[in-house]
């Protein structure tokens, strides 16, 4: 087994334990499988493959999470013609008959058709309007959860190993987050070094450590500030 990469992430009481090796993309936790381990929960399995989707859409491959370009195409819809419901460019002008003339701008659009027109997302046709909300709630829990064990692209042929001990599953999630992010910094590949992937990871908050912990119990307290209730008399 050649390890590629280690790291080490702390998270309240939980520790982590990441090697990244040559394999075909798998992730195993504690020598179970990610989503096992997680108890199937989407949530923890994007949080501990952030790092690693990170990289993939840095790197131009947007195939992990569908909802990515989605979201974007409701953010910027594309403009559809009032009357034939093709599909026309920003530099078009859909004229009252819809017909679609090329006038280099959208000055002379009228109004009611342009408010038509970019309310039909991409492949459907003004007849069946549907909005970007509706659109991303679509998606099944299913389709989400194979979304989350996708890991292709550049660090598709690696195989991530974690063994974790400590804590609840918040918090071995966001040691094996931050472990993972630490591993990821010591890879290079042919179109950024280290220090560009390093910098990423910082700016999107992967490689900060939460070092808050439960504060411990005083005595004569009940907790650590909760006291028994007070009585004046």
């Amino acid at each position: 087994m050649e390890i590629l990469a280690r790291g080490v992430g702390r998270r309240k009481e939980a520790v982590a334990q990441v090697l990244m090796v040559k394999g075909t993309g798998k992730f195993i936790i504690n020598n179970i499988p990610a989503q096992q381990y997680l108890h199937n929960s989407t949530t923890a399995l994007l949080s501990v493959k952030a790092p690693l989707n990170a990289l993939n859409f840095l790197k131009g491959d947007s195939d992990n999470l569908d909802t990515l370009s989605l979201a974007s195409t409701f953010r910027n819809p594309p403009l559809h013609s009032a009357g034939t419901g093709a599909a026309i460019e920003r530099g078009d002008v859909v004229a009252v008959d819809g017909s679609v003339q090329d006038n280099g701008g959208l000055n002379q659009t009228s109004l009611a058709v342009l408010k038509e027109a970019s309310s039909c997302p991409q492949g459907l046709s003004p007849k069946e309007p549907e909005t970007g909300v509706a659109a991303l709630q679509g998606l099944t829990t299913e389709e989400t959860q194979e979304q989350a064990q996708q890991t292709s692209g550049p660090y598709g042929n690696m195989d991530t190993i974690v063994k974790v001990k400590g804590g609840g599953l918040a918090g071995q999630t966001e040691a094996i987050r931050y472990g993972l992010a630490k591993a990821c910094c010591l890879l290079a590949t042919e179109t950024r070094s280290t220090e560009e992937i390093r910098k990423q990871l910082k700016d999107k908050g992967y490689l900060t450590q939460d070092s808050r912990v439960k504060e411990r119990r005083k005595y004569g307290l009940k907790k650590a500030r909760k006291a028994t209730q007070y009585n004046k008399r």
